[in-house]
């Protein structure tokens, strides 16, 4: 299927200014919780309140940073006793990250606020457009994924 510049270029410009306006939130929504967590950190503790215990190095990949850099937002985060690092059993090597309470508690929160932004979206449309909005944002996000990979 064809798609004109002129609708590229509109897409562009809404997915621009959705992006900073999502970003705004979330600056707001960090600090609303009144936590001593930096965006990066916090980037790190969302990604495993999602996702659990996992390697350092998926990780730095899902938040497409260098391990280095990887490594500092984690030193921090153990220090602050939000995250702890261990060693695999069978391997050495390999390091892994995982929530700890206090951290885990700070991602409920922030979801919490997520779930309010989601809501106040949806609400701006009516019942017939929320199910396709949901629909297309299904689409699209399944497509980007594929599109990845």
């Amino acid at each position: 299927m064809s798609v004109s510049k002129q609708d590229i270029e509109r897409l562009t410009d809404y997915i621009e200014q959705l992006t900073y306006n999502m970003e705004s939130l979330e600056q707001e929504s960090l600090c609303d919780l009144d936590v001593n967590v930096g965006f990066q950190e916090f980037k790190v503790i969302f990604f495993l309140g999602k996702n659990g215990s996992t390697k350092m190095s998926e990780i730095a990949k899902h938040l497409m940073i260098s391990s280095s850099n990887l490594t500092s937002i984690v030193d921090k985060l153990v220090n602050k006793k939000l995250v702890k690092r261990y060693h695999n059993e069978d391997d050495r090597r390999t390091v892994f990250v995982e929530l700890l309470d206090e951290g885990n508690q700070i991602f409920l929160d922030y979801r919490k606020q997520k779930m309010k932004i989601s809501k106040i979206m949806l609400e701006t449309l009516n019942a017939d457009e929320q199910k396709q909005f949901m629909s297309l944002m299904e689409k699209i996000t399944f497509g980007l994924n594929w599109k990845k990979e």
